[in-house]
């Protein structure tokens, strides 16, 4: 009965050691990804996208004090692999990613009213 005892407790021990590994390998791994995002803004966009557009309208008429970078999700698959990438930082689920997404350089905004609102609010 002790033998057993013994090695139940040796056994969950053993496991819950693996499990804290396998969140920290995790955790590193979020970590080494955003430290790959850039540390400015980006806006990930399509010409042909209705919302996208909106967005484009807006800063047509607005000046930006801080740097926008904007990539065209359409025409470069290295822009399609960062939004990936960023979408999975900020917990997205990436097989139903939209656009535009704005990458503020530590969150995702997504959607052509949380974007515009966004950037309102750095005018202010």
């Amino acid at each position: 009965m002790k033998k057993t005892w013994f090695h139940f407790i040796t056994f969950l021990l053993f496991l819950i050691l693996i499990l804290f590994v396998v969140g920290v390998a995790l955790k590193k791994g979020e970590v080494s990804r955003r430290a790959l995002l850039p540390k400015h803004m980006v806006l990930f966009y399509s010409n042909q996208c209705e919302h996208c557009k909106h967005v484009e309208k807006f800063l047509s008429r607005h000046h930006l004090t801080k740097p926008l970078q904007k990539l065209d999700v359409l025409k470069n698959q290295k822009n399609i692999q960062m939004l990936i990438d960023t979408a999975r930082v900020c917990g997205g689920n990436t097989s139903t990613i939209g656009i535009p997404l704005l990458w503020t350089g530590g969150e995702c905004i997504s959607g052509d009213v949380g974007v515009i609102n966004y950037l309102k609010r750095l005018e202010l």
